[in-house]
């Protein structure tokens, strides 16, 4: 298969490009930048030039688009809400049109988790209503709906995928596992600033990957909609307490505040995803730290 991968080189997408590559597909990837990787094989690309788009998308006869592009979560660029809206809405509905011009058959959107904002002490089903708190969250509520409008009105097939908070190889965001292991690195002692028992929804970025290319999988018409998500949430002492087997050396200290996304959501149901893809997270939060501190060598 000939697949797009836009922000292919984030964290999603430079894990997604190795394993599409590994299982033999055919993939071209675009991102702004390659954030000085010398990544030649990275067509350095804005989503919102959307001519350049749709000319790549012909030129390589790209047959399934994976949309990872975006500003990727609630806590970047919120003092340009103008930026999220052209980045994550304009740009999405330019790369699903040319989807629909160039009859690409499948189309796969990396949504997010903060589409159901504030869920309160229930299990998230892809069945509750979306009560986004942040622009980054109304922002993938309006590329899923775009995704179903263009499926209703020109038979797009699309699947959205609303995604946990991801780690692993390549996050450049904010990030406390990184922090951890970081710090353990270099002798620091790390401040963490949250409350002990918000519920943290880690998901290791190869069950993320594993997901999408599920996703690219199926033949189903139509649009549909799923969570991936872990099995279960964690707190910052449990995330702490995993981080120490894999680093006995880590000192960290909590010092309470309010978390950098405040959304309280307790978990989220996971069923769906299973019945329909097979689809089930492979990794435990401590064999991912591990990974990932061997990945960052240290």
């Amino acid at each position: 298969m000939k697949v797009l991968v836009t922000g292919g080189a984030g964290l999603i997408g430079m894990n997604l490009r190795a394993e599409l590559k590994r299982l033999g597909h055919e993939v071209t990837a675009t991102d702004i930048t390659d954030f000085g990787r010398n990544d030649p094989e990275l067509v350095q690309l804005p989503l919102d030039e959307s001519l350049a788009l749709t000319s790549l998308v012909q030129r390589c006869g790209i047959e399934a688009i994976v949309h990872a592009g975006a500003i990727s979560g609630p806590m970047l660029s919120r003092d340009d809400p103008m930026m999220i809206v052209k980045t994550n809405i304009t740009a999405t509905a330019n790369l699903i049109e040319a989807a629909r011009q160039l009859k690409v058959k499948r189309f796969v959107f990396c949504s997010s988790v903060s589409v159901y904002g504030n869920g309160g002490d229930v299990i998230l089903d892809e069945r509750m209503p979306l009560r986004p708190t942040s622009l980054y969250g109304a922002s993938k509520v309006v590329g899923e709906q775009l995704l179903r409008g263009f499926s209703a009105d020109h038979g797009i097939s699309g699947i959205s995928l609303r995604i946990a908070r991801v780690y692993g190889p390549y996050r450049r965001g904010n990030c406390p596992i990184q922090s951890m292991i970081l710090a353990a690195a270099e002798g620091q002692s790390l401040e963490l600033v949250g409350d002990t028992t918000f519920p943290y929804h880690f998901i290791h970025v190869d069950d993320v990957v594993h997901a999408i290319i599920l996703a690219l999988e199926q033949e189903q018409t139509g649009v549909a909609e799923f969570n991936v998500g872990a099995p279960s949430a964690q707190t910052l002492p449990e995330i702490i307490a995993a981080a120490r087997e894999t680093v006995p050396q880590l000192s960290v200290q909590i010092t309470p505040g309010e978390n950098d996304v405040p959304d309280y959501q307790r978990g989220f149901e996971t069923k769906k995803i299973a019945a329909i893809f097979g689809w089930q997270p492979k990794v435990d939060l401590k064999s991912g730290i591990e990974q990932y501190r061997k990945f960052l060598s240290v």
